[in-house]
C-alpha cells in the first residue's frame, strides 16, 4: 500500500492480544536466562578488550559502575601508535569473516536486526544469531571498534526470548511479543536501567509509536535480567555524579536549545552514517567479509589524534561527568567518534551504536555547558549536568526513543530530579531530529508494520457497513424472463450472474452463467429464470444494508460471488449490490479517510 493511504490506518481500532499466563511466566523465564547470557557477553568483552586493546597500550577508562571481572594481561607504559593502528583492523577482519561467513544477520548494530525480526519474521530467530552475534562484537569492539555492548545484547536478548518460544511452541503473536521483550530486557541489563529499558521495548519498534503490548512482559524481563546480572557486578548506576549536582529551572532554556541542537546534530549522524554504509556497500572490489577491516583502519587512524574514539567509550564520558576533559578535547573527541562509528558499523562491523550515541551525545552536551558556563557562569553553576541531557537528547534524535531515553539516563547517572528536564529536552530533540533513524527496521506507525496490517484492514471491515458503500444502481432480471433475455443482459452488463425480482421488486435469487449453461441453448427462449436458479431461498447469498463488510465478504468467499445483492431486511427488497472492488475501495479510502 502507499505510504499516504496506510499512515491513516491507525483510526481503526486493533484487537487487543491478551497477556496470558503462560506469557508471563516466560518471560520471568527468559529474563533470567537473558541476564546470564548478558553476564557471558560481558566477560567476553573484557576479555577481549584486555587481550587486544590493551595490547596495544592504551589505557581504556571505565565508567564507574562498570565492574572489572577479568584480570589485566598487559600494562604497557606507553601506547604503541603501530598496534593502535593495526587492532581495530584485525578485529574488523576476524569479525567480518566470522560474521558473513556463518551468520550475516549478525552484521551491523543488533537493535536493527531484533526489530527486523519482530515486524517481519515472525519473532523468529536462528539459534546461532546470539552466539555469531556476541563472539563478533567482542572481538570489534575488544579491538578498539567504536561500537557498543547494547546492540549486541539486544541481539543476544531477542534469540534466547526466540529460542524459548519455539521450544515452548508459542503462538506466532506470543513469540513476538517475547522477542520484544527479550531485546528490552538485553538493554535493561548491560545498562542497568530496568525500567527505561522496559519502556525502551516498547518504544523502539517505531519511529511514531508505541507497542503497548509489550511493556508489562517486558517489565517483568528487564527487571528479572537486571537482578541477575547485577547480582554479579553490583546494583549501583553505570556513571557516577559528582557531589556538587544542582539544576535550577531557570537552566530549561538553555536545556530546550541543547535538545533542538542535539536533534541536528542527531539527523546529520543518522544521514552521514547511511551515506558512509552506502559507501562500503559500492566497493564491489572488495568482499564484505574485508570490509569491516578497512572501517577498523579508519578507526585506528582517528585513534592516535582522538583515542577517546576506541571501543564503546563509557569510560570518558564518566571523565567529561567529573569535568576532567577540556573543550577543544570534547570537540575533536565528539568529531572523531562520529566519524569511527560510521565507519565501524557502517563497514559492516558487529556491534551496537547504543553506546556511541551516549558518547556523543555526552560531549556534545558537556562542550555546550561548558560554553554556557564561559558566557553565563551565574546563570550555569555546574555546565555538567548537560552530559545527562546530551546523551538523553541524542538517543531520543538518533534512536526514536523520547521516553524511554529520559527515563534512562536518569537510571544510569541517578539523578533522577532532573526528569523534567531530560523530558523536555529530549522530546525536542525527537521533534526537530525528523523521521530519520538508525534503525532502519522502524516503521513510522503500527499502521506501516507487515505484523498489524491484518489487524487493521479487519477492524476496517468490522467497522465500515455495506449501506456506506452499496451501489443502487444494479442491472436485474425479472423471474419470469427467458434464459435468452437473460443471455443478453449478461453480454450487454458484462457479467456473470445477476440478481433476480419478482414483479415487487423483491429479490427471490441469484442466476448465474452456469445456471444457464445446464439448459440446451436451443431450450433457452422457451425456458423461464424462476425454473433454473439455485441460489435462492435460504441458500440466497444477500447481505444486508446494516451488515459490515467482513459479513459481506464471507457471503462472497462461501459462494464464490464476486458481487452480491443488498436487500432491506423488513421488506426484502434489492436497494442495491456490493462487489469485492467495492470492498477494497473502502479499505483504501473510506476507512482510511483518503
Amino acid at each position: 500500500m502507499e505510504p499516504s493511504v496506510m499512515l491513516m490506518l491507525p483510526r481503526t481500532p486493533l484487537p487487543v492480544f491478551p497477556l496470558t499466563r503462560r506469557l508471563l511466566v516466560l518471560s520471568l523465564v527468559a529474563g533470567a536466562l537473558i541476564g546470564l547470557s548478558v553476564l557471558g557477553f560481558y566477560v567476553l568483552l573484557q576479555l577481549c578488550t584486555h587481550l587486544l586493546l590493551e595490547a596495544s597500550g592504551v589505557e581504556v577508562p571505565k565508567a564507574a559502575g562498570e565492574v572489572e571481572l577479568v584480570p589485566h594481561f598487559f600494562h604497557h607504559s606507553s601506547p604503541q601508535p603501530w598496534l593502535l593502528v593495526l587492532m581495530p583492523a584485525i578485529g574488523g577482519l576476524v569479525s567480518g569473516l566470522l560474521v558473513y561467513r556463518i551468520c550475516p544477520e549478525a552484521e551491523g548494530h543488533g537493535t536493527d536486526a531484533a526489530i527486523i525480526a519482530y515486524h517481519t519474521q515472525q519473532g523468529l530467530i536462528r539459534t546461532r544469531v546470539p552466539v555469531v552475534k556476541a563472539v563478533a562484537s567482542a572481538l570489534v569492539i575488544g579491538s578498539g571498534g567504536s561500537a557498543g555492548p547494547e546492540g549486541p545484547c539486544a541481539q543476544i536478548g531477542s534469540g534466547v526470548a526466540s529460542i524459548i518460544a519455539r521450544v515452548a511452541r508459542m503462538r506466532p503473536r506470543e513469540r513476538e511479543i517475547l522477542l520484544a521483550c527479550g531485546m528490552a530486557a538485553g538493554i535493561g541489563a548491560i545498562f542497568k536501567t530496568p525500567l527505561g529499558g522496559a519502556v525502551f521495548g516498547a518504544e523502539v519498534l517505531y519511529v511514531r509509536d508505541y507497542e503497548v503490548e509489550v511493556l508489562i512482559p517486558s517489565i517483568i524481563a528487564t527487571v528479572t535480567a537486571y537482578i541477575v546480572f547485577a547480582l554479579f557486578t553490583g546494583f549501583g548506576h553505570i556513571f557516577s555524579k559528582p557531589a556538587v549536582y544542582t539544576f535550577s529551572y531557570w537552566e530549561l532554556p538553555f536545556a530546550t536549545l541543547l535538545g533542538a541542537l542535539c536533534g541536528l546534530l542527531a539527523r546529520g549522524f543518522v544521514l552521514l552514517f547511511y551515506r558512509i554504509r552506502e559507501f562500503f556497500s559500492d566497493l564491489y572490489f572488495v568482499p564484505r567479509e574485508l570490509r569491516p577491516m578497512l572501517g577498523g583502519l579508519v578507526v585506528g587512524i582517528l585513534a592516535l589524534i582522538a583515542p577517546q574514539c576506541l571501543g564503546d567509550g563509557k569510560g570518558w564520558v564518566q571523565l567529561a561527568l567529573n569535568g576532567k576533559l577540556p573543550l577543544h578535547t570534547l570537540l575533536l573527541a565528539c568529531i572523531a567518534k562520529i566519524i569511527a562509528t560510521c565507519c565501524t558499523l557502517g563497514s559492516g562491523g558487529s556491534g551496537g551504536i547504543f553506546a556511541p550515541l551516549v558518547v556523543i551525545g555526552g560531549f556534545f552536551g558537556a562542550s555546550f555547558g561548558l560554553v554556557l558556563h564561559m558566557l553565563v557562569p551565574q546563570l550555569v553553576p555546574n555546565p555538567w549536568i548537560y552530559v545527562i541531557l546530551g546523551i538523553g537528547c541524542m538517543l531520543s534524535g538518533a534512536m526514536k526513543i523520547p521516553l524511554a531515553a529520559a527515563i534512562m539516563v536518569a537510571e544510569m547517572t541517578e539523578t533522577y530530579h532532573i526528569l523534567p528536564a531530560a523530558f523536555l529536552a529530549s522530546t525536542v530533540a525527537f521533534l526537530t531530529s525528523g523521521v530519520e533513524s538508525v534503525n532502519e527496521g522502524q516503521p513510522l506507525n503500527r499502521g506501516l508494520s507487515p505484523l498489524h496490517l491484518r489487524d487493521h484492514i479487519i477492524s476496517a471491515l468490522y467497522l465500515i457497513r455495506v449501506e456506506e458503500i452499496l451501489r443502487p444502481e444494479v442491472p436485474k432480471v425479472l423471474d419470469t424472463e427467458t434464459l435468452a433475455e437473460v443471455e443478453r443482459k449478461m453480454l450487454k452488463a458484462r457479467r456473470l450472474h445477476m440478481p433476480v425480482v419478482n414483479r415487487r421488486g423483491r429479490i427471490v435469487g441469484i442466476v448465474t452463467i452456469y445456471d444457464l449453461l445446464r439448459v440446451p441453448p436451443v431450450e433457452w427462449s422457451r425456458t423461464r429464470v424462476k425454473d433454473v436458479i439455485r441460489l435462492s431461498g435460504r441458500a440466497l447469498p444477500c447481505a444486508k444494508k446494516g451488515d459490515s463488510l467482513l459479513v459481506a465478504l464471507a457471503l462472497m468467499t462461501k459462494n464464490r460471488l464476486h458481487v452480491i445483492p443488498v436487500i432491506d431486511p423488513k421488506t426484502r427488497e434489492l436497494i442495491g449490490e456490493i462487489s469485492y472492488d467495492d470492498i477494497v475501495k473502502a479499505i483504501y479510502y473510506k476507512a482510511l479517510g483518503s
